[in-house]
């Protein structure tokens, strides 16, 4: 895992910038490393998993077939999974989902204050023409020990203080990240909600330039901030044109 920690964590760079835009070294930045121990049925349907380093890892299990149910007490982890287009260039994504337990609601802009029950990323690949040099090194070094390196990263969240609707860069993202809140913590829990997004529009509101295929579908839980819990529930995702 040493070669997972030289240049992944929380889906991008692990690299301070020295310019104008460096990210305050008082931001603690987690590492991410493979987790081996992904449910057997989320794996033959192409899951993988990744867990924070040092800290307990959040659970993810299929139920009924077609549900992912995750589970984080004091933990945090993200499940990923590759997507392909088959020729078709996607724009949207739909999923339903459920919380049934959440921490209490944070402030998503705080690193290390930013606990949230469930969220849906995005991730897109990094790009040749816009991206650094580093950047295009970590994500062959990515690809040749099976990890996903992204560039630029849209995470939809159910959780935080923020009102629905609002956008907050990713504060361990740089310019790479945007948070959109589609469900703010205080929402009603237990009940289904579905949700339709065109990723690609908002893309290219966040970043300035239209977007390039997607790479990745992403669920997560973080709940090892606060030293809360909680309990959720997704379904049905998919993407289209």
């Amino acid at each position: 895992m040493a070669l997972v920690s030289l240049f992944f964590w929380m889906a991008s760079s692990a690299v301070p910038s020295n310019d104008a835009k460096a990210r305050d070294d008082s931001i603690e930045v987690p590492e991410l490393a493979k987790f081996e121990n992904v449910s057997p049925a989320l794996y033959a349907l192409g899951w993988r998993q990744l867990r924070v380093k040092e800290r307990p890892a959040a659970q993810f299990d299929l139920i009924n077939g077609s549900t992912i149910a995750v589970t984080a007490k004091d933990a945090a982890g993200f499940l990923y999974k590759p997507l392909r287009s088959d020729g078709v260039q996607l724009r949207t994504m739909q999923w339903s989902w459920r919380i049934d337990t959440a921490p209490p609601p944070s402030d998503l802009s705080r690193p290390g204050k930013d606990d949230r029950a469930l969220a849906l990323h995005v991730w897109f690949p990094v790009s040749v023409e816009r991206d650094s040099p580093w950047d295009l090194i970590k994500s062959g070094l990515g690809q040749l020990a099976g990890l996903p390196v992204p560039g630029k990263v849209l995470t939809y969240v159910w959780g935080g203080i923020h009102p629905n609707g609002e956008k907050i860069p990713n504060p361990y993202l740089e310019e790479d990240g945007v948070i959109v809140v589609r469900r703010t913590g205080s929402a009603k829990h237990s009940d289904w909600f579905m949700e339709s997004i065109n990723f690609a529009k908002d893309f290219e509101i966040a970043f300035g330039y239209p977007a390039p295929p997607p790479s990745f579908v992403v669920i997560s839980a973080d709940t090892d901030d606060l030293k809360g819990a909680s309990r959720a529930f997704v379904k049905d995702i998919s993407f289209n044109g």
